[in-house]
């Protein structure tokens, strides 16, 4: 995979699987798409999380929310997408498949936190632009916070914007880059604050 429409096609199954799971009262572990995406996100296991956990770009299938429940220490969990129909698809789907509690905005903007609150975050492959994302995300990280970006594994020239080449200097420092997922085509990248990794060094 190696385009942007690609990607689109794939975010119009969730929107397909979605749709059947909560029409037809399915099992969402039946679906062959979310057994696809719970694969990609199996290598974070060694990540210690816990305190807050939002994931930006959760709809419609929102599988890295349902991961963080059941993988992570998490006590508040957020989804977020600026898409208002991928976003209700992603709460109804939450709430027919779990009964722990996630809250559901439109942006990182609307976000409340306490000042002595630690918050992770997860920005997905379709989330676009990365650059602005994290400028955002940057007033609300702490230096304790974990930043979970999902990028493209891409020939040059394409719409896809490669964060981690950008990202040799300046507020993020890349800590570590997961293997690629054969499927997806792409992969996560590890990110904190500079200022953190000046702090460990």
């Amino acid at each position: 995979m190696n385009t942007y429409s690609d990607a689109l096609e794939i975010k119009k199954e969730e929107f397909t699987v979605a749709k059947s799971l909560l029409e037809n009262d399915q099992d969402i572990e039946t679906s062959s798409l979310y057994q696809r995406s719970l694969q990609r996100l199996n290598e974070l296991n060694v990540l210690n999380i816990s305190g807050t956990f939002v994931c930006i770009g959760c709809g419609p299938l929102p599988t890295t929310l349902l991961f963080a429940q059941k993988t992570f220490n998490i006590e508040r969990l957020i989804g977020i997408d600026n898409d208002p129909l991928a976003l209700d698809v992603a709460k109804n789907v939450y709430m027919h498949v779990s009964n722990q509690q996630a809250e559901f905005e439109e942006s990182v903007s609307y976000i409340n936190l306490d000042s002595n609150e630690t918050v992770h975050f997860f920005i997905a492959n379709m989330v676009k632009p990365k650059s602005e994302v994290l400028k955002q995300v940057w007033h609300l990280a702490s230096n304790k916070s974990i930043v979970i970006v999902r990028e493209p594994v891409v020939q040059a020239g394409s719409q896809w914007e490669h964060i981690s080449d950008k990202l040799d200097a300046g507020e993020w420092s890349v800590a570590k880059v997961f293997r690629q997922c054969l499927y997806f085509g792409s992969r996560s990248v590890l990110l904190f604050k500079s200022s953190q990794l000046r702090k460990r060094a």
